[in-house]
């Protein structure tokens, strides 16, 4: 299962008294303070603090940074069970537990603390608790002497984990031919539906667990098989991220986008003849493509989008790849976007365009 867990950063180290985060304070304000939401993969929903890493509890489900460290996927996240204070919010009386982030090392002796002091997890005392709201002001309450965390199970958002994603094995069309996503790299020329032959500017990838796409089963890869969106499209089957988005061209779709051309979800055609979500016993490889704009590339013989970098795309990616990406087109970090290569249809209107292509039978692609 997963759950989540809440971590705010402020510009300075947090007051402590006996090293417990905030001991001895009222009016404790969080309302400046950076929020960032965590998933852990664990095996029940009990937040416990481990001293040994065992490697099957509390681990990062991607590479994440916190407190100004970033670290690899499948670390584990834990905390002190000596170090941690209990606040309330005077007005309504609901308390919560904060602590400082640990990584549980090999052994006992080796277990760090995550960062300089800035960030600190919080976490409602009990599952009936409401969420914390850091838009309120809390006063300190106490050191728990006995501590038990359970948590709320969560569903992993598709966005926390998969962009725009080719799997491995898809056909990409270049100035040499078609070749395989996984050997493509910086500068190849690819072709693009709007402006011919374009370097690739950035490329990503993941190594995606069977047992992650067993705690999050909305993010398993889906399969178009050949033909299914039309004669000979694709050409073979296709393999793509629940998010990654199709190039739409029948009188339907321009029906409902009001334009000839437009990008769907191919999350959003699962249940037409020939797509559906795939099964992935040994998990998946997936990878980005990025350009100085989206853009339309022909894979498996299907026009599809590359890497969108708007805000939940970006939030995909690990702190890694934001840097990289940022590096190159800085305007991102200012929330400047690039422009989408032809309108998104939103999820409810591409159901509707998959229900009246299936009441129809029509193809997707004309």
């Amino acid at each position: 299962m997963a759950y989540l867990i809440k971590t705010y950063t402020f510009s300075s180290p947090v007051p402590v008294a006996s090293n417990h985060p905030f001991a001895g304070q009222a009016n404790i304000s969080f309302s400046e303070a950076q929020e960032e939401i965590i998933y852990l993969d664990d095996r029940d929903n009990k937040f416990v603090p481990v001293d040994v890493n065992t490697g099957r509890d509390q681990k990062l489900l991607k590479e994440t940074e916190i407190g100004g460290v970033t670290l690899p996927e499948g670390t584990m996240l834990t905390y002190r069970s000596n170090l941690v204070t209990m606040i309330i919010d005077p007005q309504t009386g609901y308390r919560y537990l904060v602590m400082f982030p640990q990584q549980a090392g090999t052994a006992v002796s080796n277990m760090t603390e995550i960062g300089d002091r800035t960030t600190v997890m919080v976490i409602p005392e009990t599952p009936d608790t409401p969420e914390f709201d850091p838009s309120r002001t809390y006063n300190y309450h106490t050191a728990p002497q006995k501590l038990e965390i359970v948590v709320q199970p969560a569903a992993i958002p598709p966005n926390y984990l998969s962009g725009m994603c080719f799997a491995a094995g898809t056909l990409i069309e270049t100035a040499n031919g078609s070749r395989p996503v996984e050997t493509l790299r910086l500068g190849d020329l690819i072709l693009t539906r709007d402006h011919g032959l374009r370097p690739l500017s950035w490329i990503g990838g993941r190594k995606v667990s069977a047992r992650l796409l067993d705690v999050a089963p909305n993010l398993r890869p889906v399969t178009i098989r050949k033909g299914a969106l039309g004669p000979g499209l694709p050409a073979q089957d296709l393999v793509l991220s629940p998010q990654h988005r199709v190039l739409m061209t029948s009188t339907i779709a321009e029906r409902i986008a009001g334009t000839s051309e437009t990008l769907i979800a191919v999350k959003h055609l699962c249940g037409m003849p020939g797509i559906a979500a795939s099964p992935t016993p040994k998990g998946i490889d997936y990878h980005h493509l990025l350009f100085d704009r989206h853009e339309l590339v022909l894979s498996n013989g299907c026009w599809t989008e590359s890497l969108f970098t708007g805000p939940q795309a970006m939030r995909s990616m690990g702190p890694s790849a934001r840097r990289e990406i940022a590096l190159l087109f800085p305007q991102l970090l200012a929330g400047t976007g690039f422009a989408p290569a032809r309108p998104f249809l939103s999820g409810r209107d591409g159901r509707e365009l998959a229900r009246r292509h299936l009441k129809n039978a029509k193809p997707l692609l004309v």
